[in-house]
């Protein structure tokens, strides 16, 4: 396993771990809790930050755009799409509209449902390398 999947799989297990947690606190119906947790940059934007540092060193372009905000269109030079989520999703995994919805609506099943739907999506992600991308 390379070094790069290794950070990936930590990236998702640690992904993972937080969503169990966020099921958790949906089930004890602790919104504070849940939004706290859910609403931090996660564990695939960190990594995909360090990998467009990194295109930036490989290709000598300057570091610019490797902390932008999320919402790039795949192509673009954002830390987006160096995202494996991003690129298997084709734009953000992240549910927080739908799932901020739910909680402010007091929608609990519906919130448990979403978190359960995007656990069971980070552990069956293929985290190999893209064969094809326009990235670098």
């Amino acid at each position: 396993m390379s070094t790069t999947r290794e950070r990936w799989e930590k990236a998702r297990g640690d992904l993972i771990d937080r969503w169990e947690l966020i099921l958790q606190k949906i089930g004890e119906k602790d919104e504070a809790a849940i939004l706290e947790l859910s609403t931090v940059m996660d564990e695939f934007c960190d990594v995909a930050i360090s990998e467009r540092a990194q295109a930036d060193l490989e290709t000598g372009r300057a570091g610019g755009g490797a902390t932008e905000s999320c919402g790039a269109e795949p192509g673009t030079a954002n830390r987006c799409v160096f995202c494996r989520g991003f690129q298997e999703a084709e734009g953000c995994m992240g549910l927080l509209t739908d799932l901020n919805r739910a909680i402010f609506a007091g929608n609990w099943q519906e919130a448990a449902e979403l978190a359960r739907g995007y656990i069971t999506r980070l552990r069956g992600m293929d985290l190999d390398d893209p064969q094809d991308t326009a990235i670098h």
